[in-house]
C-alpha cells in the first residue's frame, strides 16, 4: 500500500489504479472495436469484497487508509468493466475482470501499511503478512495464468464471457453484489469520466 497522497484532486491509488486505466479504456475504444474480436482485462482482487460503499469525496490526511482506498480502486475496477460494457457497440469485445491471487513478489518488502492497527502490534502483524504471503503466495508464473487465460483463451469467445470475474487458477467466480451493482456501475463511470476530463482540461492549462 502506499501512504497518503493526492494528485491532481484525487487520492493517487484511486487514480493510478482505475481513474488512468478507464481513460486508456477509452482512448483504446475505437481500435478495439475495429479490431474485433478483442478484448479488455481488468486486474482486481478479492479486496474489492470488504469494500461496499462508493466514497467518492477526497480524504483527508487524517482519515486516510491505505487498504480502504486500495480496497475501493479494486472494487472500482470491476465497476468499470460494467461500464464500459456498455458503451461497446461490437458483442465482439470481451471486457472481463481478474484476481490474479496472492502472489509472491517482493511488494511488501516495506510493510503492509496497517496504519489502521494500533503501533503495539502493528510490526508482529506485518511480520506474520509477509511470512504467509511468502510461504504460501503463488509463484510469478501461477500468478500470471488467470489473467494469460482470460486475455488469449478461446473459451472466452466460445461461452461468450463478458463482464464475468476470474479467480485462481483460471476459475470463473462471482464478485461481490456491490461490484455490479447498475447504479454504483453508472455513478462511478460519470464521476470518472467528468474527472478525466477536469484533469485533462487542467493540464492543458499548463
Amino acid at each position: 500500500m502506499v501512504p497518503y497522497r493526492v494528485i491532481h484532486g484525487v487520492e493517487s491509488t484511486l487514480l493510478i489504479n482505475h481513474v488512468a486505466h478507464q481513460h486508456l479504456a477509452l482512448l483504446l475504444l475505437p481500435a478495439l472495436e475495429r479490431s474485433a474480436p478483442s478484448r479488455v482485462v481488468a486486474i482486481t482482487s478479492d479486496a474489492h469484497s470488504f469494500y461496499n460503499k462508493l466514497d467518492l469525496d477526497l480524504p483527508s490526511a487524517e482519515t486516510y487508509n491505505s487498504m480502504a482506498m486500495y480496497s475501493a480502486s479494486k472494487v472500482a475496477n470491476i465497476l468499470m468493466v460494467h461500464g464500459l460494457r456498455k458503451q461497446i457497440k461490437s458483442p465482439k469485445v470481451y471486457v472481463n475482470s481478474v484476481h490474479p491471487g496472492m502472489v509472491s513478489t517482493e511488494i511488501f518488502r516495506t510493510g503492509v501499511h496497517a496504519e489502521f492497527l494500533p503501533w503495539s502490534i502493528r510490526g508482529l502483524v506485518e511480520t506474520v503478512f509477509r511470512f504467509f504471503h511468502s510461504t504460501f503466495g503463488y509463484s510469478l508464473e501461477q500468478g500470471a495464468l488467470t489473467q494469460l487465460y482470460v486475455s488469449t483463451s478461446p473459451d472466452v469467445e466460445k461461452n461468450e464471457w463478458q463482464g464475468q470475474y476470474f479467480t485462481p487458477i483460471a476459475k470463473l467466480d462471482k464478485a461481490s453484489d456491490f461490484s455490479r451493482d447498475t447504479e454504483q456501475v453508472d455513478r462511478l463511470w460519470k464521476w470518472t469520466n467528468d474527472t478525466i476530463t477536469r484533469i485533462l482540461t487542467e493540464t492543458k492549462q499548463v
